[in-house]
């Protein structure tokens, strides 16, 4: 009988336990970075500092990381900044940016709807990709507007439109 209170006791123990380890574990696992291999195959390629992180109020646990683009080097971005969707580093095991602020890096990075997406097995080496980069003259993002330069945009977008609304009257 005491041997049967032990035993039981002991395969109550292991179940208990077996019940508080996570479902399923999630690990991230990438292909060694070659620059020359990727770069043809990235919808965009960019290098730029890491100026801020957000996590997202969606439960899919996604983040958004904004970069101040030093360059682009391949694809249809154009600005002084990015802002990208990537996994939340938070969430175990995955392969989310773990970039701090002031992260200089190079991504290789996938359209996701109207975004851009980019995780840990996208990084690269900033001065490789700058190196592999074949017309670095084009691609380098427009700079800021100062103040002045937004507000006379602004005011010539207000004067267009009052225009075209004193013109569509007569």
């Amino acid at each position: 009988m005491d041997r049967f209170l032990v035993i039981s006791g002991i395969a109550l123990a292991v179940i208990v336990v077996a019940l508080q380890l996570p479902a399923s574990a999630q690990a991230c696992s990438c292909v060694m970075p070659d620059v020359a291999r990727d770069l043809p195959n990235a919808e965009a390629a960019v290098v730029g500092t890491v100026v801020e992180r957000s996590k997202g109020s969606s439960l899919d646990g996604d983040e958004t990381t904004t970069l101040r683009l030093e360059r682009v080097v391949r694809g249809p971005i154009r600005g002084p900044l990015l802002e990208l969707v990537t996994p939340s580093a938070d969430i175990g095991g995955n392969c989310g940016l773990n970039l701090s602020r002031g992260a200089r890096v190079g991504l290789m990075l996938q359209r996701v709807g109207d975004g851009w997406h980019g995780s840990t097995c996208s990084t690269y080496d900033a001065d490789q990709l700058l190196a592999a980069d074949p017309d670095p003259d084009v691609g380098k993002p427009a700079p800021e507007r100062t103040p002045i330069e937004a507000l006379t945009g602004r005011v010539r977008s207000f004067l267009r439109l009052l225009c075209s609304v004193r013109l569509g009257r007569d």
